[in-house]
């Protein structure tokens, strides 16, 4: 009885772990490549990546550690210092996370009329 308490709550935890992956890469992506797209300076977008990532390592470093980026995720894994089993399920937050902030960049900036963006060449 107590062992399955155990390993519900492990497995609450990875959940929970993974859910924090998802919502931070959503707001990095948001974020910095928002900033991109609706044209800010590099500078700017330089700016807003880094302002968001302090803010997400802030609010999730001490659940997930706040990768954020499945490079990362990679890396500890070949370091040895994160399970295989975890690494999926960041892989996987990560992935769904930087989609669903791709989904919601494109429909914010098909609402935008064209814009003479440095980063956007009209032909």
């Amino acid at each position: 009885m107590i062992q399955a308490r155990r390993s519900a709550s492990k497995s609450d935890t990875l959940e929970r772990d993974a859910l924090a992956e998802l919502i931070g890469t959503f707001m990095l992506i948001l974020i910095g490549a928002g900033s991109a797209a609706l044209g800010a300076p590099l500078g700017l977008v330089a700016l807003a990546y880094c302002a968001i990532l302090i803010a997400i390592i802030a609010t999730y470093g001490h659940i997930s550690g706040a990768h954020v980026n499945p490079a990362i995720t990679l890396a500890l894994l070949v370091a040895r210092k994160l399970p295989l089993k975890r690494a999926i399920y960041y892989w996987v937050a990560q992935f769904v996370g930087a989609i669903a902030a791709m989904l919601v960049l494109r429909s914010f900036t098909s609402l935008l009329p064209p814009s003479d963006s440095q980063f956007i060449k009209k032909h």
